[in-house]
């Protein structure tokens, strides 16, 4: 342990989901080092991709960030992780990516150093992938879930043993989720063309068909016919844009719900949303329900993986199934015409997000790191 410190290297197949923006994961990386203890562990990060915008977010935080350069599936990825372990004196691989837990976990164990296969999400499990994870299972040292739902896909599609499993919940930075102030609402209403009557239902999420938006659009044509100021803000891009606008016209919609791509104002976008709808089909974790409730918004949200799990109390939010657009109508339409019931959501979702602080998120990856590196002496 070189000058009393673990280096601890995160790598990941790629930094963006759009070739540009930093997707989730990647800030998360970002966050724990940040908070990790300086005194104990330095954090580095690698991609397996050639260099990406999205690999700035280190640069800017002082991070040693490292890029392959040979793309998720080659092969050439396992010497280059040996030989990244060696020239930075790496003491632990946490993998995040089927590619890098792949690779990362052959590497590994190849240069006698501890592993993490980290899972964020409730995939569709792949035959090659299904395969590769049962051939790989005997490498893995450790393995982390963000919630109880991705621990038994974690066991059910990547045959890793239970006993292996800890589960830890995303963490966000609870400090920062102030209300942002009213010329800043102001210049958004009038960015969307909207007034303080208008009821805004919002949500921040990526273009997808597991996340759902298609239900929401649709929800969104019932919610207006009994409260026309009513209008939708989906942040977020992905592959369904376009297949979403053209929902939006089919749907009559173009006046009262706007996809606004991706954006970084998320704070603001929070403040302004009246409601968050989480219309997700399968969800590992749902950052965006940690930061609705951090932000003290009602939220209604799919009975699907860790969203149930986050919310904690039932009085912290409304429960819909995935794919219903009238029960999440339903949903919408009950929080906007009664709202006691909407500040009884806003106070328990405050009180429950406390439980998602990056803080004891790392704090929890610090004593896992300590487990397997002190196992290994």
């Amino acid at each position: 342990m070189e000058n009393s410190k673990y280096n601890i290297l995160h790598v990941i197949d790629k930094y963006s989901m759009d070739g540009v923006n930093p997707s989730s994961c990647a800030y998360l990386i970002r966050d724990w080092h940040r908070y990790s203890d300086k005194s104990q562990f330095n954090v580095m990060t690698c991609g397996l991709k050639k260099d990406e915008p999205a690999g700035e977010i280190y640069k800017k935080e002082g991070i040693n960030v490292f890029f392959l350069g040979n793309g998720k599936y080659s092969i050439g990825n396992i010497t280059g992780l040996m030989k990244l372990i060696d020239r930075a004196k790496i003491d632990l691989l946490h993998l995040h990516g089927y590619s890098s837990a792949n690779f990362g976990r052959i590497a590994a164990r190849i240069k006698g150093i501890p592993n993490i296969v980290h899972e964020h999400a409730i995939l569709k499990i792949l035959p090659h992938q299904y395969l590769a994870d049962f051939l790989l299972r005997k490498m893995t040292d450790s393995a982390i879930g963000v919630s109880g739902a991705v621990k038994e896909f974690l066991i059910k599609g990547r045959h890793v043993p239970a006993e292996l499993i800890k589960i830890v919940y995303n963490g966000v930075n609870l400090s920062q989720f102030k209300k942002s102030d009213e010329p800043v609402l102001t210049k958004l209403r009038q960015e969307f063309s909207f007034d303080k009557n208008n009821i805004i239902v919002g949500t921040l999420t990526r273009l997808r068909e597991e996340k759902g938006n298609e239900y929401l659009l649709r929800a969104m044509a019932r919610v207006i016919e009994k409260y026309p100021s009513a209008r939708l803000l989906i942040a977020g891009d992905g592959p369904q844009k376009e297949w979403l606008e053209q929902l939006i016209k089919e749907l009559h919609l173009e006046k009262h719900a706007f996809l606004i791509g991706f954006r970084t104002d998320i704070l603001d976008l929070l403040t302004l949303y009246d409601i968050v709808a989480i219309p997700s089909l399968n969800e590992g974790f749902g950052l965006i329900m940690v930061e609705a409730m951090a932000m003290r918004k009602p939220v209604v949200a799919t009975r699907v993986g860790g969203l149930v799990e986050i919310a904690g109390s039932k009085e912290s939010a409304l429960f819909v199934q995935p794919g219903n657009p009238q029960e999440l109508a339903e949903s919408i339409i009950a929080l906007i015409k009664n709202p006691d019931l909407a500040k009884k959501m806003r106070d328990v979702g405050l009180q429950e997000s406390k439980r998602f602080s990056i803080e004891k998120n790392v704090e929890k990856f610090e004593e896992i790191y300590l487990q397997l590196l002190e196992n290994k002496k």
